[in-house]
This record gives C-alpha cells, structure tokens and sequence, in this order.
C-alpha cells in the first residue's frame, strides 16, 4: 500500500476493503491462513468422514465435543467444571450482548487501548460510557492493583487477551497478574469482562503450564 491509499482512507475498514484485492493483506482481522500439513492429513483429507460423522450425532453431542476440544486446546479445561458455556456463532454477536447487558444495567465501562476498532463501535452504538485503560498499566503484576485503583472510575472493566492489536497478554508473567486483577476487581466491586476471541493463537509450545484463568475466577 502507498502512501497515497494511506493519506486517502479516512477509517481502518476502507483500509481492509482495498487490502482484499492485494496477494498480501494485513489489515483484516480475519486472517486467510494457509493449511499446515497436520491440518491437511486430519482434517481437510477426512471431509467426508467428519461430514457423515456430524451428521449421525445430535446437536448436544456435537456441542460437547466442540466444547470439550477447543479448551483442551487453550488449556483452559476447568472451564468445563461450570455450567456449560453458551455458545454464539460470531464474536461480534457476543459483544453485542455483553453491551445489551450494561446499557440495561446503566454501567460505565474502562475498554482495553490500544483496541480494534469494533469493540468500540459497537459500545459507542449502545450508548455505553467509556473511558480507556491503558494496555501499559496492565505490564507488571507488581504495579497493576495500584495503576487501576488510581485510574479506573467505572462499573466495568474490558479487556482483550491477548490483545488485539499488540498482542500483549496478562499469561506472559505466569498468573499473577490475573490474580491482581481478579483481586482488584472484588475489592472495588468492578465487572470483568474479558475478550478471548484470539486466545487459541496463544503461543502454549513452552514446558511450562499454562494458568486456568477460569480457576482464578472461581477461587
């Protein structure tokens, strides 16, 4: 892209609309990704078979299955140990939910910046008031309790971890920092709200184990 379609554009989706013609496209969040040779072996080559499978099992049955191998894959199974999950089929659908509840709720809420730009769209539509948090004050668990209590006013906090566009996550440094934040969030009465839409491209190839952030939850 030249300097000039830059200087053109006035918003990030008509960046996104010149970028589909173009062979290499960064600018959309969903990425066109090709196949990895695993992939092609056991998914792709058995089509027919996981089409005739989903087709003899019930709706529940398929569910289950989903349910069961997509947080296996995230290493978030505790998740599981609750009421099942509610399953929507578009992230953006889930967001408006999540919005729908605190308009009637009245809440203010503190989103994540930097932070793609639907998750503000969509709040700004519902009439939400809001206020950024800085992605920085979220870096060191050490600092992290006392950077919310001096800058958060709201009834709610949003992130996005990892988060969209950085890719910063508050996993890097192990589970402390969810535990500052989760500690934080009961002492001053704050709804968290957290977006894992991009959590199963979390690089988990380290030995080391990955913390269940829902078990912090629950604790």
């Amino acid at each position: 892209m030249t300097k000039k379609h830059i200087n053109e554009y006035e918003d990030i989706t008509q960046h996104e609309i010149h970028a589909l013609r173009m062979d290499k496209n960064l600018a959309d969040a969903h990425t066109h990704q090709s196949q990895s040779n695993t992939q092609q072996s056991d998914i792709i080559d058995k089509l027919p078979q996981l089409w005739k499978e989903s087709e003899d099992a019930t709706q529940s049955e398929m569910e289950e299955l989903f349910l069961t191998n997509f947080f296996r894959v995230a290493k978030q199974e505790d998740i599981l140990n609750d009421p099942k999950p509610l399953l929507v089929y578009a992230s953006s659908i889930a967001m408006v939910m999540v919005a729908n509840y605190l308009m009637k709720e009245k809440m203010s809420v503190s989103l994540i910046e930097p932070c793609f730009d639907n998750l503000h769209d969509i709040l700004q539509h519902m009439n939400i008031p809001m206020s950024p948090l800085k992605e920085e004050w979220l870096w060191e668990p050490d600092t992290l309790y006392d950077n919310l209590k001096e800058n958060i006013t709201t009834d709610a906090i949003f992130l996005v971890d990892p988060n969209n566009p950085t890719g910063f996550t508050l996993l890097k440094n192990g589970d402390k920092a969810y535990k500052e934040l989760v500690r934080y969030a009961v002492d001053h009465n704050k709804l968290l709200i957290v977006d894992y839409c991009f959590a199963p491209f979390a690089d988990h190839a380290s030995d080391e184990p990955v913390p269940s952030v829902y078990k912090i939850f629950d604790e």
